[in-house]
């Protein structure tokens, strides 16, 4: 008996051992592409330092898988464009001005984005395959930070007008019923900057989000908006942007500092809180996506360059 007893607890215990292992292998293999606002789209591995710099763009939103990106081009012009490669694949003109809260539907068939005009902005929804744009919300109020349900089948978003700490969720298909949700812990405190600061895991029953309070952080709370828990346990980092890696293990986020003016890229374990400095920016940045490397199809050297250029129009 405690033969049988010492064999099943050396199973366990390697059985443990080798998860973690593949857990940290995964980890290392990955990217996260993010974009820097009036500079360009950076690809950086997951255990790194130093970012690659893909091609210049003045504001872009890379695909959930990170393959593709979405390119907001001065004209009201939207390319939908290879990450990998830069190659454009179809151009989308707009009839309203692009602000840049533009978010990829996690299947990968949507954009939306908010379309301005004087107090007001609303969501409009863009068909990646037939580049048919429509209107999704009617509200004549100011809509910011677009963030997709993970089935691709609601939008949320804050209204300025009503709440900067409380969301609305608009489904697609009854666009005309809004939900609203205080998602955030009592005390969460959020910059001020465009984009989304929260993120659905993959399998949808988490959220991951940043504060910028005086305990500000990254925190991770069950869907339903329970059993809030900050990962950070020492420190104040005003976080204003998370991503959650494909197996929903890590959280990738960025954290402003005002006494330098740059922001700063972290990785943190959501089982052990363990955290991974990856690059400092001097500058906010916005897009960030975890991406698996089969996404970008010339590897990044691991170093700062131009890999291809101006995107040719």
């Amino acid at each position: 008996m405690k033969s049988s007893k010492r064999i099943l607890l050396t199973v366990i215990f390697w059985s443990v051992i080798g998860c973690l292992l593949i857990a940290n292998l995964s980890w290392a293999k990955d990217y996260i592409i993010y974009t820097i606002g009036g500079d360009g789209v950076y690809a950086i591995k997951t255990n790194g330092t130093k970012p690659t710099k893909l091609f210049d763009a003045p504001a872009a939103r890379p695909s959930h898988d990170g393959r593709y990106l979405a390119v907001w081009r001065p004209g009201q012009v939207l390319e939908i464009c290879e990450t990998g490669t830069g190659k454009r694949i179809k151009e989308i003109r707009l009839d309203v001005q692009l602000y840049w809260d533009f978010a990829w539907s996690p299947d990968g068939k949507w954009i939306a984005y908010l379309g301005l005009s004087p107090g007001i902005s609303e969501i409009f929804l863009i068909s990646v395959q037939s580049g048919e744009v429509r209107q999704l919300t009617s509200h004549q109020r100011r809509l910011r930070r677009l963030v997709w349900a993970p089935d691709s089948r609601s939008i949320f978003y804050m209204d300025f007008n009503t709440s900067r700490t409380k969301y609305w969720e608009v489904d697609i298909p009854k666009p005309r019923r809004p939900k609203e949700y205080n998602l955030f812990h009592k005390g969460a405190a959020f910059l001020g900057t465009p984009g989304a600061f929260f993120s659905f895991s993959h399998d949808g029953k988490h959220i991951a989000y940043g504060s910028a309070a005086g305990d500000g952080g990254v925190y991770v709370a069950k869907a339903n908006s329970t059993n809030h828990r900050r990962l950070n346990p020492n420190g104040s980092y005003r976080t204003y942007r998370v991503a959650w890696s494909p197996d929903d293990n890590y959280i990738a986020f960025f954290s402003y500092y005002h006494e330098t003016r740059s922001s700063v890229l972290y990785t943190i374990s959501r089982h052990t809180s363990k955290m991974r400095r990856l690059v400092e920016i001097p500058n906010a940045a916005y897009g960030l996506t975890w991406a698996d490397v089969s996404a970008l199809s010339v590897e990044p050297v691991g170093k700062l360059t131009t890999i291809w250029g101006e995107l040719k129009r």
